[in-house]
């Protein structure tokens, strides 16, 4: 059997990206964030010390990988990130069953099920808004999130129209409860989710996983942030059903992170030096194996 083990990286979103893109190509994705392992308990720990000695191992990347001989299926781009609605539906056919294999724990599962009893999903709309206001970010890629943008969206509904909304800023999720407040449901945090990159929160991490799960239970239409993967996510779960939409200023978005997220194809990327096809996730080979390994298609192949 193949193992692949999966070290504490980023964000919720980057983490799940990772563990699908080496589903798809290992029998078993060990992980290292244990509160990871308690929403989906059929992963098996990864120890850092003694794993990645046996078995190849990341501890960054955030996108659905893209293997060489599957560029094909991409007229523009040899990434997948962020295409949504443009996505190949090959990469789809691919990807949406591991999505769906991925067992939540039964607890958190039916509080979901649970708490989407009366939805019509299919006629349910969600909304992500992303500020990335401190404490959860910088503030720096909020310059290009078109927040009224995002209320026209809800605007071009009628009265009749239900939402569900997520986001990491509090006096937004009040601003809209308070104006559409028939039409708008939010699921009650215990605090702020806080970006869990920087720690080990076990309530947290619940939290944003069901707001996460939550959003991508809107069929219907998904108004999302341009560059989270937390809004990707959701759409994969969903199994790529609702239409996206991103409200963005692109004219603010900055060139090099815009390439960086869209990788054109006949272009090379520097990463830490080192000329690269496609930035993204890095395969790194068992530590006791030394130089009789190389890396193809993101699996480490032995001989």
């Amino acid at each position: 059997m193949s193992k692949f083990c999966a070290l504490k990286s980023a964000g919720m979103g980057n983490r799940l990206k990772i563990y699908v893109s080496y589903l798809a190509r290992y029998d078993e994705v060990m992980v290292e964030k244990e509160e990871d392992r308690y929403l989906f308990p059929d992963f098996k720990p990864c120890n850092r010390e003694e794993d990645i000695k046996e078995n190849p191992w990341t501890h960054s990347g955030w996108r659905l990988l893209v293997d060489q001989n599957e560029e094909d299926y991409i007229k523009k781009y040899k990434t997948i990130d962020q295409l949504y609605n443009n996505t190949p539906q090959y990469f789809i056919d691919k990807y949406v069953p591991i999505w769906e294999s991925l067992k939540i724990n039964p607890e958190i599962k039916k509080y979901i099920d649970d708490f989407t009893k009366d939805w019509d999903k299919d006629d349910m709309v969600a909304i992500h808004i992303r500020t990335n206001y401190p404490p959860v970010d910088d503030g720096t890629r909020s310059v290009w999130v078109d927040f009224e943008g995002f209320e026209k969206e809800v605007q071009k509904h009628p009265s009749t129209q239900k939402f569900f909304l997520a986001s990491d800023h509090e006096p937004i999720i009040e601003y809209y409860k308070k104006k559409y407040s028939n039409q708008i449901i939010t699921y009650p945090k215990h605090d702020i989710v806080r970006h869990d990159a920087h720690a080990d929160n076990l309530q947290q991490t619940v939290d944003s996983f069901i707001d996460m799960y939550l959003l991508s239970q809107c069929y219907k239409k998904q108004i999302f942030t341009f560059g989270t993967t937390f809004s990707e996510c959701s759409w994969w779960f969903g199994g790529c059903r609702a239409e996206v939409v991103m409200p963005t200023f692109w004219d603010k978005v900055p060139r090099d992170f815009f390439d960086n997220v869209y990788n054109t194809k006949n272009t090379m990327y520097n990463l830490n030096g080192e000329q690269v096809a496609a930035e993204g996730c890095r395969t790194y080979a068992p530590l006791n194996v030394g130089d009789n390994y190389k890396i193809k298609d993101w699996k480490v192949i032995y001989g």
